[in-house]
């Protein structure tokens, strides 16, 4: 068990090591972020700011779609074949699912 949390404290130091090397290079690479791109639509503003029931719109658009998604999975055929394909594609193959179809 001590060596298991050993192994995988090393493998954190190193990405966190290889994002500190990254979010430091990328400013050299970029001129120091002198490009700054602003959104003036003011739809899209209003959106950003806008709140529901405490919550931010964006908030509540992300809940959305999380939960479209989950419905999608657990409750057709398509998320069926999904969570076949990625569990065991060679099963998923020898039940008659469309694997190529579902991965593409």
């Amino acid at each position: 068990m001590l060596v298991g949390v050993y192994a995988i404290s090393g493998v954190l130091i190193v990405t966190l090591a290889t994002l500190l090397f990254a979010r430091g290079l990328l400013p050299a690479l970029t001129s120091e972020g002198s490009t700054t791109y602003t959104i003036s639509d003011p739809f899209v503003l209003g959106l950003g700011r806008a709140a529901f029931l405490g919550l931010g719109v964006p908030v509540w658009i992300a809940l959305v779609l999380c939960g479209i998604g989950g419905v999608v999975l657990q409750r057709t055929r398509f998320g069926e074949t999904v969570f076949a394909t990625g569990g065991a594609e060679s099963s998923a193959l020898l039940m008659g699912l469309p694997v190529a179809r579902t991965r593409a």
